[in-house]
């Protein structure tokens, strides 16, 4: 399986491939760092 690139993803597209991938650790982890940069801006 290869490499998932959360960071290439839309914000839309990420919260979606999460919400179909609750197991997936790395995307939770990528969504949530995300969100505490929109707290920022």
């Amino acid at each position: 399986m290869s490499k998932i690139e959360y960071v290439t993803m839309s914000d839309q597209q990420l919260r979606q491939y999460f919400l179909e991938h609750r197991h997936d650790e790395a995307a939770l982890k990528a969504y949530l760092d995300r969100r505490a940069g929109w707290a920022i801006d």
